[in-house]
């Protein structure tokens, strides 16, 4: 706000005084938030008059206030136009309301420094006080069907980083998935599944299209070709290495849920009017899938996982998976796949233990903890010395929702949840 004595008692003579004393304000450049957002509108003004000269600028509206002073500081600035800034009906509700009918909002010519504007209206005993209009900008809330039940992402305070950075630009990132799989044809999944463009053998730019209501493998891609050399047939959006058929092939399916959950969690779509939100706005979702229908939930072919992610691009590779044993083969591939520039983030385990748990407590591997809506550990949660860093997992009725086959959506807990979560972050 910006107030001065009332000192002037001749109106044209202030002005031009007023006017010089203040003309160092035209070469100052807007404050700017800490994004280099404006603070303030840079063409306009609020005007509060007095309410003695309110009921003359009802009717000099919108070119002037009916005052001769106030009406020559509106020529000197160019002025386009002068509106109420509020239209209520509250000013004889009673005496200790703000009366808001003497509120003005007053429209300048851009290049006019509003700050300048604003004092050479403070200034003058008609007016009450005068000042730049704020600018504020909206809190980034996604509108995806189930974000209200998301309470975990308000709880990491997602909504106030994404004010500052979505994701949404920048260079492509990709969030490997090393677990039972992935249903990539999920509709809430499916816009940020990883293409493999280097499969591309037609040209066209993707590698997965729309079949009448299903997802399917380009056809005019289909070529038994590992067109990009990387060993692996055909590999569009992943790899399976322990299917059904004992055969290792290119759909990463997920008979479990297990990693069509986490991979949610890691990289749903967001703000896209479907199912939930996750973290990232512009992750990419590369699938692997460790287990078969007869794993009876475990994941035996995870280090290959890894080693694929790693190779092909994964910038960062979640395992919500893990155990007490460990191998000099299970720390070359974390070695490895660090090695290669990918961010590996494990689950801390489930055992509610301060025993080491593998991968997660391998040398150069984030463990993840979980902690419930009050950020204190889950009873479930693993920890000690191991752990890394502690995310929200869920607990009880208050599990995570997340994607699961089918299109469809489910709430579990677990640090298997807690850890796709922080790798969204990264």
């Amino acid at each position: 706000m910006v107030r001065f004595q009332k000192f002037f008692p001749f109106g044209f003579a202030a002005v031009a005084l007023v006017c010089g004393a203040l003309s160092a304000f035209a070469a100052k450049p807007l404050p700017t938030d800490d994004r280099g957002r404006p603070i303030y509108r840079a063409d306009a003004i609020f005007v509060k008059l007095e309410s003695e000269s309110a009921s003359a600028a009802a009717k000099a509206l919108p070119r002037g206030f009916g005052d001769r002073e106030l009406d020559a500081i509106c020529r000197n600035l160019g002025v386009d136009r002068i509106e109420p800034a509020f239209k209520t009906r509250s000013v004889k509700a009673g005496g200790n309301l703000p009366d808001l009918s003497r509120i003005y909002r007053v429209s300048l010519p851009v290049g006019e420094d509003v700050r300048r504007a604003a004092a050479l209206f403070g200034t003058r005993p008609e007016v009450e006080y005068a000042e730049p209009v704020p600018i504020y900008y909206a809190d980034e809330t996604p509108n995806d069907q189930h974000y209200a039940v998301q309470s975990f992402l308000p709880q990491i305070m997602a909504e106030a980083a994404w004010d500052v950075h979505k994701g949404e630009d920048g260079p492509e990132i990709i969030d490997g998935i090393a677990d039972s799989g992935v249903d990539w044809q999920h509709e809430d999944l499916v816009d940020n599944i990883f293409q493999n463009l280097g499969e591309d053998a037609d040209g066209d730019g993707s590698v997965i299209e729309l079949s009448g209501n299903t997802w399917v493998f380009d056809p005019d891609d289909v070529n038994g070709v590992y067109d990009d050399g990387n060993g692996y047939t055909d590999d569009f959006v992943g790899w399976n290495f322990w299917n059904d058929s004992e055969e290792q092939v290119n759909d990463p399916v997920d008979p479990s849920g297990h990693g069509t959950h986490v991979a949610g969690l890691a990289g749903a779509t967001t703000n896209n009017d479907l199912g939930v939100a996750s973290i990232s706005w512009n992750v990419r979702i590369m699938a692997t899938s460790a287990s078969n229908s007869e794993s009876d939930g475990s994941i035996d072919q995870g280090l290959a996982c890894v080693a694929y992610l790693a190779e092909n691009g994964a910038d960062v590779i979640n395992m919500s998976r893990g155990g007490p044993g460990t191998s000099q083969v299970h720390r070359d591939v974390m070695d490895f796949a660090t090695g290669l520039g990918s961010i590996l983030v494990a689950a801390a385990g489930n055992e509610s233990t301060s025993a080491i748990h593998y991968p997660s407590g391998a040398p150069n591997v984030i463990s993840v903890a979980a902690v419930g809506s009050t950020d204190r550990k889950t009873s479930y949660s693993n920890y000690g010395l191991s752990v890394d860093i502690a995310t929200p997992g869920g607990s009880g009725i208050n599990g995570l929702m997340s994607t699961i086959p089918g299109d469809g959506y489910a709430r579990e807990s677990g640090t298997s949840m807690a850890s796709p979560v922080t790798a969204g972050v990264f």
